[in-house]
């Protein structure tokens, strides 16, 4: 079965869940182009008078089915993630409201984008441009833990609202340093947090009296989550290569569109203070980067190895840059 045929069973047997289980929805199949121009097929279910509808992206589904998966399987997993993501991301935002600055000036936010590879969607977006990066903003719709619903300003809106660039900014500037603080923590510590884990996952014995001892059957039974923490701990110590150099990774609490945190106001300034040193800025992706002190480490190998990172591991909607950034602690300057 080709993609388009899959596409048209998909939405049939999606119509047909909809049609049993609910009421006033409509399922429409639509192209949207993501950040860095990637465009990607999505379905949606739409209620009556919804704001926010979660979009389904369909790529992986048809590797899936094309793996051998069956399309009935799939189609009821979509279901299940609309009816799960939908829950709390309703009504927040009204469609009279958008037209109204008043009504959502505090769900103005802002986030960090690569210039070059949005120069389509920059001509109708209202930005500011940062060397080869832009800034973008965006309305909150409606949140939740682990899930948001938002919608792109863009040059309609702002001319419909009566206001210019510069306020804009002024207003996104706040509410984003106000709501999304900045988090550096690390690199050592995140890399043992994700191998703790995998090693302890859910293996907690809730039934011991102690409440922190892990399962017996387990190859860590007996030891408290505090000892495994431990033993993780001195084994990323005799793996460190090198003692002098330290890796910190900074984003928001939410970890979404954290990069956008290397503008924020003295907190670049705050953390080169802190190590006595410039900053190599890695931009890893929308949603954090890696700072590095500068100690004469060759920026043409990291930006080699940003470059890779970036052709094999990265989503390609959530690629930043290619290349280093440097912070001049003398001069509080950002730069390449």
């Amino acid at each position: 079965m080709d993609y388009v045929t899959f596409i048209k069973e998909i939405k049939e047997k999606v119509e047909e869940l909809v049609q049993e289980n609910l009421e006033d929805c409509t399922v429409f199949v639509h192209d949207i182009i993501k950040n860095n121009n990637v465009r990607m097929r999505a379905i949606s279910i739409e209620r009556k008078n919804d704001m926010a509808t979660p979009n389904i992206y369909l790529n992986d589904y048809y590797s899936q089915f094309k793996k051998g998966r069956n399309i009935d399987d799939i189609s009821k997993e979509i279901f299940e993630v609309y009816l799960d993501s939908s829950k709390g991301l309703i009504n927040e935002v009204n469609i009279n409201d958008l037209r109204n600055f008043s009504k959502v000036k505090k769900r103005i936010f802002y986030k960090l984008v690569n210039y070059n590879m949005n120069r389509e969607m920059l001509k109708t977006t209202p930005h500011v441009r940062v060397l080869d990066l832009a800034i973008v903003f965006y309305i909150l719709v409606s949140y939740r833990e682990g899930a948001q619903a938002v919608t792109m300003i863009r040059d309609g809106n702002i001319k419909e609202w009566g206001i210019d660039l510069s306020r804009l900014c002024v207003t996104a500037y706040e509410n984003t340093w106000t709501k999304y603080h900045p988090v550096i923590r690390r690199m050592e510590d995140i890399i043992s947090e994700m191998i703790l884990d995998s090693i302890v996952g859910d293996e907690r014995d809730e039934d011991n009296d102690d409440g922190d001892l892990i399962k017996e059957e387990t190859c860590y039974g007996g030891y408290t989550y505090a000892q495994v923490e431990d033993m993780v701990k001195e084994e990323m110590e005799k793996v460190k290569l090198d003692r002098n150099m330290e890796m910190y990774v900074m984003t928001n609490e939410d970890k979404s569109n954290g990069a956008a945190c290397i503008l924020y106001p003295g907190v670049l300034k705050k953390f080169a203070d802190k190590v006595g040193q410039d900053i190599y800025i890695i931009p890893s992706s929308i949603h954090e980067v890696i700072l590095i002190p500068a100690m004469g480490w060759d920026t043409k190998e990291i930006d080699e190895m940003i470059r890779e990172v970036n052709r094999t591991q990265l989503d390609p909607v959530e690629i930043l840059s290619d290349h280093v950034y440097v912070y001049k602690r003398e001069t509080e300057e950002l730069g390449y």
